[in-house]
């Protein structure tokens, strides 16, 4: 699809949050630079423990983890793979109903169902960067511009394929 998908939420000790700013370093050696400034943010919430198979139709959510709210029924994403689901149970913390997408697979407790909307931010790669890796870091921008430093963030190793 030549695309990766960006999962965010507002930091929950930042009021005066608006959004991100991506920085790509393309390989090892590369320099980090800003490839897109983002102040949606994306409804999700992480798989509850244990994650699933690739064939469940009930897939358990942890509550504590959501951000925004899912509608009571419709589609999200678990890496690449897009799910429909019929209903929410509000009790068990579950989507029901699921139909798992072309590329069904396990997912571990550490991923996140992220609503397909009508926009989830995401960054582009063109053909010739397939095969190659890319180091991205993802830092929060307040409302006077001022941004968390390049050097705290978390860097998410991503191999183009």
């Amino acid at each position: 699809m030549g695309r990766i998908y960006l999962n965010f939420k507002r930091p929950d000790d930042n009021p005066l949050w608006i959004g991100v700013k991506v920085y790509v370093k393309k390989g090892v050696s590369g320099e980090y630079e800003l490839k897109k400034q983002v102040s949606t943010v994306t409804v999700s919430v992480k798989l509850d423990t244990g994650g699933i198979d690739d064939s469940q139709t009930i897939i358990p959510f942890d509550v504590s983890t959501l951000y925004g709210s899912f509608p009571s029924a419709g589609s999200f994403w678990i890496e690449d793979e897009l799910i429909s689901y019929t209903s929410i149970d509000d009790i068990d913390d579950e989507f029901e109903g699921c139909t798992r997408g072309g590329n069904a697979s396990a997912h571990a407790d550490t991923e996140y169902c992220q609503l397909k909307g009508t926009y989830t931010p995401f960054i582009s790669f063109n053909d010739s960067d397939i095969g190659s890796t890319w180091y991205i870091k993802i830092v929060s921008m307040n409302i006077a511009g001022v941004v968390s430093a390049l050097g705290d963030a978390t860097a998410h190793t991503v191999v183009l394929v």
